[in-house]
């Protein structure tokens, strides 16, 4: 089950895709910090990603990224990729006047999408 705001299920503008992240955690695993040190280094020339991801963990105390551990094998044994289309959604445009409307989808029922399935996409971008 995950938690999302209705417009990143639905957008008239955008072909959505999500990726399904499971974490398990794991004292002698790796960090979150470790991963994010990990992605700076294999996305050096991606600015705009390195800003994103800046911005999303600034709230976050480092200590608290680098004491929190996770099991690599049970995440990458558990990563997902899913059309947004076909996560169970409110398919109507959120009314006037509405704001930040969220819900939880189960994900049992939708068809993940294989790795190569999102490496076509991405590439086709």
């Amino acid at each position: 089950t995950h938690h999302f705001k209705h417009d990143q299920l639905l957008s008239e503008l955008y072909d959505i895709r999500i990726v399904s992240i499971m974490l398990q955690k794991n004292d002698y695993g790796e960090s979150l910090g470790e991963l994010i040190e990990q992605i700076r280094d294999k996305f050096a020339d991606d600015y705009a990603l390195l800003v994103h991801i800046e911005s999303t963990i600034s709230q976050i105390d480092s200590e608290e990224l680098y004491r929190i551990k996770y099991d690599s094998t049970y995440t990458k044994a558990n990563l997902r990729y899913y059309n947004a289309k076909d996560i169970p959604h409110f398919n109507e445009k959120t009314p006037d006047g509405v704001f930040n409307a969220e819900y939880d989808c189960a994900l049992d029922t939708s068809p993940a999408l294989s790795e190569q399935d999102m490496i076509f996409w991405i590439s086709e971008g």
